[in-house]
């Protein structure tokens, strides 16, 4: 994008000239807006001919405003976060990550590891783990990745994992919660406990998930002991 923004010359000739080509087909006449002394709701940048006219108000702004979007979207810590998916088997076998790349990703949390003097040697039988396993059973995410993972064995590397399964790529999962809230906390249930809310935006959010309900129930008999079985009540 950036190279676009550096030679927008030649790209927004190229872009004008099949929109022109379009307009032609369809008996648009090629003019530029009128510009007025005090523009509010659109770019006014006087220009001589409709080629420059546009390249000035159209294709400029829109390239800086990606440029813009893309360098506040892809921080440096956006960057070592999406790093950090290097350790996933994968992903470090088809990139043919080295150790010293692999360890790089663990630096930025060594306060957070539980072992940091054996990261090089937890690294290198990581690696050589999943160098002879089958393609189609290497894990390709996080989660994969961590359920395979012999927190034992690599305990740095488990402790990775569970950071980026926890740490969220958008704001949607916030904003997923808050949507949930606003339709289980009615006026009718403002006296609802937290704990309560909590399980119940989770079974609302999550509802594609299979429950045990003998499982939940054995669960709430076994905190809340009563004299009537609760399984004879149900019946």
């Amino acid at each position: 994008m950036q190279d676009v923004r550096d030679n927008v010359d030649n790209f927004h000739n190229a872009w004008y000239n099949e929109a022109s080509s379009i307009a032609t087909a369809v008996e648009v006449k090629e003019e530029a807006p009128r510009c007025a002394g005090k523009m509010q709701h659109r770019q006014n940048a006087p220009a001589e001919t409709p080629k420059m006219y546009y390249q000035r108000n159209l294709t400029i702004p829109l390239l800086d405003h990606l440029l813009s979007e893309l360098n506040s979207r892809f921080t440096e810590l956006s960057k070592r976060i999406a790093a950090m998916m290097h350790i996933i088997p994968a992903v470090h076998i088809q990139l043919n990550s080295s150790m010293d790349k692999l360890k790089d990703v663990l630096k930025p949390y060594y306060d957070d590891l539980p072992s940091t003097g054996s990261v090089d040697a937890e690294v290198h039988t990581w690696i050589t783990k999943w160098k002879d396993v089958a393609p189609d059973n290497r894990p390709d995410t996080a989660g994969k990745t961590l359920k395979q993972t012999d927190r034992s064995f690599f305990p740095n590397i488990h402790r990775l994992l569970q950071i980026i399964c926890t740490l969220p790529v958008t704001s949607c999962e916030c904003e997923r919660s808050i949507s949930a809230l606003r339709l289980l906390k009615t006026y009718l249930r403002t006296t609802m406990e937290e704990e309560r809310m909590n399980g119940l935006l989770l079974m609302h959010i999550h509802y594609t998930m299979s429950m045990d309900t003998d499982a939940i129930i054995d669960e709430f008999a076994r905190r809340n002991p009563r004299r009537m079985q609760l399984l004879d009540i149900l019946q």
